[in-house]
């Protein structure tokens, strides 16, 4: 019954290619199967609802043990697949979200898994806004805007533009903040958020050190 449930869960939430490890008959596969379905239950507390705004310890160190559960058992089956840019990218994703929950080296090795993930496959979109989040989590804001503005002349007036504007307002370059966010606006006219913030730098309400 709980294998029945599990294949019914991947079906529902895994892509094409991660059904296709369902096909591999060992423990490292199912156990990798498994921790997908697991992140993906919780993925919401790092996305929707940002996790450093929770101050309940319990509800955080109950899901820093989670989180430690799937990427040791991403690491397992990344020992059969080592170059597997799928694998690559759910541990830099993961350790990202370990990152968020304070936990010690995860910032360095999920830079570490983007970086080479991003060197087999530059054009990882997805992967570059993730490293991207890491460099902006440092304040390495120059390194994160070269991420936003390489995605941004692959996808034009996306998200990337909006969160170049971001890191041109932490580098003090306010104009350009202002132009980018302008332009994303014309793009996306439905974004309150992107609305509310170039209404506030315009009003000089918002400051960055």
């Amino acid at each position: 019954m709980k294998t029945k449930l599990l294949y019914i869960a991947l079906i529902c939430i895994l892509s094409i290619n991660q059904l296709a490890y369902a096909l591999q008959d060992t423990e490292e596969g199912r156990k990798y199967l498994e921790a997908l379905v697991n992140l993906k239950r919780i993925e919401s507390y790092f996305t929707e609802e940002p996790i450093y705004l929770n101050k309940n310890e319990k509800f955080k160190s109950n899901l820093r043990k989670k989180i430690a559960k799937i990427i040791n058992c991403i690491k397992d089956y990344q020992k059969t697949d080592p170059e597997n840019p799928e694998v690559l990218f759910y541990l830099g994703k993961t350790y990202s979200y370990a990152h968020d929950l304070d936990i010690p080296g995860a910032w360095q090795n999920s830079v570490k898994y983007f970086n080479k993930l991003i060197e087999m496959q530059p054009e990882n979109t997805m992967a570059r806004l993730l490293q991207a989040k890491n460099y902006m989590d440092n304040q390495e804001y120059d390194k994160a805007l070269g991420e936003y503005e390489y995605v941004n002349k692959l996808e034009p007036h996306g998200q990337a533009l909006r969160f170049m504007a971001i890191a041109k307002m932490y580098l003090k370059r306010k104009n350009e903040a202002k132009n980018d966010l302008s332009e994303y606006i014309k793009y996306n006219p439905n974004d309150v958020y992107a609305k509310k913030l170039l209404n506030a730098i315009e009003s000089e309400k918002i400051q960055y050190d």
